[in-house]
C-alpha cells in the first residue's frame, strides 16, 4: 500500500515539475502531458482486466495510483495557471 502512494506521489512530483516548465514557455503541453498520463493509466486498469488474478490486481493498483497522481497535478496546474491570470489581471485592473 506505501509503494502505492509512493507511485502517485512521484507521479504528481514530476508532472508538476513538467507542467510548471512549460507554463513558463505559455505551452499548451502544460495540460496535454498530465492528460496523456491520465490515458495511460486507464489503459493500464484495462489491461488489468485482461490479465486477470492477482497480477491483474497489481497492474490495475499501480494504473489507479497513477491516474491519482496525474489528475492531482492536472487540477494543481490548472488552479496555479487561473490563480496568476486572475492576479494578472487584478494588476491591470488595479493599475488603470
Amino acid at each position: 500500500m506505501t509503494g502505492l502512494f509512493i507511485i502517485a506521489g512521484i507521479t504528481f512530483i514530476i508532472l508538476m515539475g513538467i507542467s510548471i516548465y512549460f507554463h513558463t514557455k505559455n505551452s499548451p503541453l502544460k495540460y496535454l502531458i498530465p492528460i496523456i498520463f491520465i490515458m495511460l493509466s486507464f489503459i493500464m486498469i484495462g489491461y488489468s482486466f485482461v490479465i486477470g488474478g492477482f497480477e491483474g490486481m497489481g497492474v490495475g493498483a499501480v494504473g489507479f495510483a497513477i491516474f491519482i497522481g496525474a489528475a492531482l497535478a492536472f487540477i494543481l496546474t490548472d488552479i496555479v495557471v487561473r490563480v496568476k491570470t486572475f492576479k494578472e489581471l487584478m494588476n491591470q485592473h488595479s493599475n488603470k
